[in-house]
Order: C-alpha cells, then structure tokens, then sequence
C-alpha cells in the first residue's frame, strides 16, 4: 500500500518535472522569438 503511494506520488513528481522544463523551453523559445524580431 505504502509503496504503491510512493510511486504514484514519484511517477507524478517525474511529470511535473518534465511538464515544467517543457513549460520554461516554451517560454524561453517565446523571448528568444520576440527578441529576434525586435
């Protein structure tokens, strides 16, 4: 029970990791696209 929790909770740790590295290269995509047509 204890470890099924553990990697819930792990698998969705590894998620939102990737989710928020995906969010920051869009992001940092975004300003470097903005920069170049300024």
């Amino acid at each position: 029970m204890i470890s099924r929790l553990f990697h819930i909770f792990v698998t969705g740790w590894i998620f939102v990791q990737s989710v928020g590295h995906l969010a920051m290269l869009m992001v940092g995509h975004e300003m470097v696209v903005e920069c170049h047509i300024k």
